[in-house]
């Protein structure tokens, strides 16, 4: 079944924020809990029932943690 004959039927594609412009910059200043320098590049992001995913890699050692919007950041665990 196409594009064409599911909107027919009045069935809506499914939207997975792809789309959706993020307000986040790709790098973060802060400081790492596992080397201590500054700065994480932005690795990954998704749209998800919550708000949006973001995955954040420290520049030099690789440690990663993982916000959701404001509400979540694993790296305070």
């Amino acid at each position: 079944m196409g594009w064409e004959s599911l909107l027919t039927a009045g069935i809506e594609p499914l939207n997975t924020g792809a789309s959706k412009q993020s307000d986040m910059g790709m790098e973060l200043e802060r400081e790492c809990p596992n080397c201590g320098e500054t700065g994480f590049w932005r690795t990954a992001s998704m749209m998800i029932h919550i708000g949006e995913k973001v995955k954040w890699s420290c520049n030099e050692c690789g440690y990663g943690f993982v916000t959701i919007d404001e509400t979540v950041d694993t790296a305070t665990a």
